[in-house]
């Protein structure tokens, strides 16, 4: 009796000890769950940064590689707000403009990562708003990486541009322009 009593003796203790890391166990997870959720925070902080900081690029970049490049003229781009079917729709990039003696309305979606499901998924916004805009619309995506299935989603519907076309394609006409100077 006195071997069996010793035993459960033990085994309180052993199932104390138990409970007691088992307490410092939930202690951890709690503080790590409170990290991972303000880590969470601020990835997404930094996401709408990053985000925001490349439509600022945009708005600064595609007047002047528009009118170069498709000969379209708009004076600025902006952030428009557009309602339909009774759900909002936000378009990162909306300007009223002309090619040639045409109207058009450019609308742009901007992307760090361009894949073919964005380019589905914007096409088919852009096809829903078309009846309200009265004008021909120029659909163009701007990212800093286009994958090649967004390049095949996108054929000769919507206009791709990474973020280091523009700056690459007016430094080669800078070049041909001084070469034929000379």
């Amino acid at each position: 009796m006195d071997r069996v009593e010793a035993a459960l003796e033990r085994l309180a203790q052993a199932q104390a000890r138990s409970e007691e890391r088992l307490t410092r166990i939930e202690g951890i997870l709690e503080r790590t769950e409170r990290v991972l959720a303000e880590l969470t925070t601020q990835v997404k902080a930094l996401s709408d940064n990053v985000g925001y900081g490349l439509e600022d690029i945009a708005r600064v970049v595609l007047p002047g590689y528009l009118r170069y490049r498709y000969g379209i003229h708009v004076e600025r781009l902006e952030r428009r707000l557009f309602q339909l079917d009774g759900q909002s729709l936000d378009i990162d990039l909306y300007a009223e403009g002309t090619r040639g003696r045409e109207r058009v309305v450019v609308l742009g979606e901007v992307k760090a990562r361009i894949y073919g499901r964005e380019v589905s998924q914007f096409y088919s916004t852009i096809e829903r708003l078309k009846p309200q805009l009265g004008a021909e619309v120029v659909p163009l995506m701007f990212g800093y990486f286009i994958d090649l299935s967004a390049m095949e989603a996108a054929g000769e519907h919507i206009l791709l541009i990474a973020s280091y076309q523009p700056t690459t394609e007016m430094q080669s006409l800078a070049v041909q322009r001084r070469r034929s100077r000379r």
